[in-house]
């Protein structure tokens, strides 16, 4: 099955000479052309010069892209007013207002590097963004230079620490990204994903498996490796997780079947129970030695009561019905209001915790230290892929992962943490 059309990825650069070679000859090709055609009347300013040449890269790049790995029908993207040149944080340079004019220029009879189909306006769904394919001009150029994927690179420079408003409790969508002013510490925070992200970037990723290269109909790329920090609720002291791999779209048993580390099939490193002895380092306490998902009277129904925990955790004031799918996890019986008290009964010592909204401070703890475990691993030479509070590492690094992992939890925790470690079914 061939890969669907995309949207067009503007971070795609030219990573070796060749490639560079293509995109100065493409680029003062479309210049020597404005001028033969009397398109411009006037050199561009070097603010813009290198706007319009960054365009130009990263159209051709990412077209090159997709010949390269069969999506024929090529990317889309919008032309629209309202979206292009917005400045923001979050969006690269070349979504200007420039944006369909090089696209223009590209598509030019005379040239023919690539083929667009402006997109229809409509309403809601029925909008189509518009569609840009390669064209025989540029699969020649490509052919003939011998480019491959690793002539190929994609940017570092975008921003990897994001923070995103309170969700919308009345909606469904998440909630959206806010600017901010940068402090030392999102430096700070920024400097560390920047480490993580040119450890990815090189890494020796391999999905060996077919049932790898569609999931949930959606095609996976196995160079979406670019991680970014999310931090919610308004706050740089909430949430934080890493976002962003293409091994957090597989199902799990695709990890185990067809992704392999540094030539290794991988084994998953996971935390457990962390939020919860996470909230009891902030009582300064530790944590009961038996199963803290398991409450006397409701032993078979852990996974609902884990459910029911951890919303307990986030919510401000106490839960007033059962979390969203857990019908079928609690006993029908028995109220939201007993459950709670049944889990206070055990968790006395966080008592006060719930119903405060901790969990997400508790977030941000739990990505502070799964940072650092991924930092340390690249010190050991082990590359690491995070899935919130989980790692997938080579299967021989596992005891030297297990020991990181339990060392930087107590490191920031004072109290000693648990891990578990799974590799699938051989």
């Amino acid at each position: 099955m061939k890969p669907p059309q995309r949207a067009f990825n503007p971070w795609r650069r030219a990573k070796s000479e060749s490639a560079k070679t293509l995109v100065q000859l493409i680029t003062k090709t479309i210049e020597e052309h404005e001028k033969a055609q009397k398109l411009r009347t006037r050199k561009r300013r070097a603010a813009d010069q290198l706007t319009f040449e960054n365009i130009v890269e990263a159209i051709i790049m990412d077209i090159t892209h997709c010949h390269l790995i069969g999506i024929h029908q090529g990317i889309h993207m919008s032309f629209s007013n309202s979206r292009l040149g917005v400045k923001s944080r979050y969006r690269p340079e070349v979504l200007s207002q420039t944006l369909p004019t090089v696209v223009q220029r590209l598509s030019m009879p005379e040239l023919n590097y690539v083929i667009f189909q402006v997109g229809e306006n409509g309403k809601g769904k029925s909008r189509q963004q518009t569609s840009v394919s390669i064209g025989p001009q540029l699969k020649h150029l490509i052919h003939e230079m011998g480019l491959t994927l690793q002539d190929i690179d994609e940017s570092l420079d975008r921003e990897s620490i994001e923070l995103r408003e309170p969700k919308d409790r009345s909606a469904s969508s998440r909630g959206q990204p806010i600017e901010y002013t940068d402090s030392e510490m999102t430096e700070a925070l920024r400097e560390e994903m920047r480490s993580i992200n040119e450890w990815l970037q090189e890494a020796d990723l391999q999905l060996t498996s077919n049932s790898c290269s569609q999931s949930a109909n959606n095609w996976i790329n196995d160079e979406e490796r670019f991680l970014k920090r999310i931090f919610t609720h308004g706050s740089f002291e909430s949430g934080g997780r890493l976002y962003g791999g293409f091994w957090q779209q597989l199902r799990k048993t695709e990890r185990f079947e067809g992704l392999t580390i540094q030539g290794e099939r991988i084994a998953e490193v996971d935390y457990g129970q962390v939020g919860l002895r996470i909230a009891y380092s902030f009582a300064d306490h530790h944590p009961p030695s038996d199963d803290l998902y398991e409450i006397p009277g409701l032993e078979n129904y852990r996974q609902g009561i884990k459910k029911l925990l951890n919303a307990m955790l986030f919510n401000y004031g106490p839960l007033r019905r059962k979390p969203y799918g857990t019908k079928k996890m609690l006993p029908v019986n028995q109220s939201v209001s007993s459950l709670q008290e049944a889990i206070i009964q055990k968790h006395q010592p966080i008592e006060d915790l719930f119903g405060t909204g901790i969990g997400h401070h508790i977030q941000r703890i739990e990505s502070d230290i799964l940072v650092k475990v991924l930092l340390k691993l690249r010190e050991e030479g082990i590359v690491s892929l995070p899935i919130h509070d989980a790692v997938l590492v080579p299967r021989s690094t596992v005891d030297i992962t297990s020991r990181i992992m339990l060392e930087e939890f107590k490191g920031l925790t004072g109290i000693q943490g648990s891990v578990s470690v799974s590799v699938g079914d051989d």
